[in-house]
C-alpha cells in the first residue's frame, strides 16, 4: 500500500487528524484511492463513462446504514426540497449500497432512451455498478430493488412567501419489474440468471423527472465509492452544487442548522459538530484524489464551494445549472 499512501499525502488526506507514524491504511482504502486516482487520469485525457442520477436521490440522501426492522419511515431535506420514503413492513427501507439502483436505472432509461429498461444479465448489471460478478452481489442489488420497488416515495418542495405552497409528489419509481432472482442460500451452478434479460418499467413520473432533470455523473467515481455511501453522496451532490454556482461567486453552505449538510445526508449520527467537521474534510480530501479541481473548502461551520465542472465531456443539450434549482 506505498502507492497509497503516497496518495495520501499528496491529497492531505489525515494529516489534520493524526501524525504520519499512526496512519494507517486499510486495503479497501487503497484500492479506493488508487481507483480514484486512475478516475483523474481519464478527466484529464477527456475519457470519463458518463453516468446519470436523479435529483430525488441526490437532493437529499438514503439511510447510510441499514436502520432498525422498527423503522419504517425515512425524511431528509434540502433547502426546500424534501424526501419522504414509507418503507414496506416485509423489505424494509432502502439504505447504503441500494443507492446505487436509481443511478443504475436512471443511466440506462436514458441511454435507452425508453421507460422500458432492460438491465440486462446478472453480470452485466453487477459490472455496471462496479460489484463482483459473483452470486452474492446480484443478491444484494436484487434485494435492494425490492426495497425500493417496495416503498412509497415523496419527493417534493415546501416553498414560503406570502403564502405557503406545499408542492409534493408520491413517485412509484417503478411501475413493474422483471427481474430473475434466486434466493436460495446456495444458487444452482452455472448462474442461470445469465441466460435472461432483466427490465425494469419507469412509472411515468420518474421518466418525466429524468427528461428534465437528469444530473450527469461519473460512473467510475461511483464505482470506487460504491462501499462508502456517504463519501458518494457528498461527491454526487458536490457535483451538482459546484455547478449551479454562478462562476465568479462563491456559496456558503452550513454544515448544522435546518438548511445545513446534516439534514440531508443519509445519516443522523453526525451531531458531534467536531466529528461532523473531520468527516466532510475526509470525503473532500478522497474526491479530490480523483476531481483536482474540486472547488470546496471547509472553514469553521460553513463549506464553501465556487463553480466548477466534475464531468468534462460536453453536456447533453438542454442541460444547464439554472435547470436543477426549480
Amino acid at each position: 500500500m506505498d502507492s497509497a499512501r503516497d496518495l495520501i499525502h499528496q491529497s492531505g488526506l489525515f494529516e489534520e487528524f493524526m501524525p504520519d507514524e499512526q496512519l494507517t491504511i486499510s486495503t479497501r482504502l487503497g484500492n479506493r484511492l488508487e481507483a480514484l486516482t486512475k478516475v483523474r487520469e481519464s478527466r484529464k485525457d477527456n475519457a470519463q463513462e458518463i453516468g446519470y442520477a436523479s435529483r430525488p436521490f441526490l437532493l437529499c440522501n438514503l439511510p447510510i446504514r441499514k436502520v432498525s426492522d422498527e423503522t419504517l419511515i425515512w425524511e431528509r431535506r434540502n433547502g426546500h426540497f424534501f424526501l419522504r420514503i414509507e418503507a414496506s413492513p416485509k423489505f424494509g427501507l432502502p439504505f447504503g449500497s441500494d443507492r446505487l439502483i436509481p443511478i443504475l436505472v436512471a443511466t440506462l432509461a436514458v441511454l435507452q432512451q425508453s421507460r422500458e429498461v432492460h438491465l440486462g444479465s446478472a453480470a452485466e448489471i453487477c459490472r455496471l455498478v462496479g460489484m463482483d460478478t459473483g452470486g452474492y452481489s446480484y443478491r444484494r442489488i436484487m434485494e435492494g430493488f425490492q426495497r425500493v420497488f417496495s416503498s412509497t416515495i415523496y419527493f417534493g418542495t415546501d416553498r414560503s412567501s406570502n403564502s405557503r405552497v406545499l408542492d409534493t409528489s408520491r413517485v412509484a419509481f417503478f411501475d413493474r419489474m422483471k427481474l430473475w432472482y434466486d434466493n436460495s442460500a446456495k444458487p444452482a451452478k452455472g448462474n442461470q440468471h445469465e441466460r435472461h434479460d432483466n427490465v425494469i418499467y419507469l412509472s411515468e413520473p420518474f421518466w418525466q423527472e429524468l427528461q428534465h432533470h437528469r444530473i450527469p455523473v461519473d460512473l467510475n467515481v461511483v464505482r470506487a465509492l460504491k462501499d462508502a455511501p456517504a463519501n458518494l453522496d457528498f461527491f454526487l451532490w458536490l457535483t451538482l452544487r459546484s455547478w449551479t454556482v454562478p462562476k465568479g461567486s462563491m456559496a456558503r453552505i452550513p454544515l448544522f442548522g435546518p438548511e445545513g449538510l446534516t439534514q440531508h445526508l443519509g445519516s443522523t449520527e453526525y451531531s458531534n459538530p467536531r466529528r461532523f467537521r473531520q468527516k466532510v474534510k475526509e470525503w473532500l480530501s478522497i474526491i479530490q484524489s480523483a476531481w483536482s479541481e474540486c472547488p470546496a473548502t471547509v472553514n469553521g461551520d460553513y463549506l464553501f464551494v465556487k463553480h466548477a465542472e466534475a464531468i468534462n465531456p460536453r453536456l447533453p443539450p438542454g442541460l444547464t445549472p439554472a435547470t436543477f434549482a426549480r
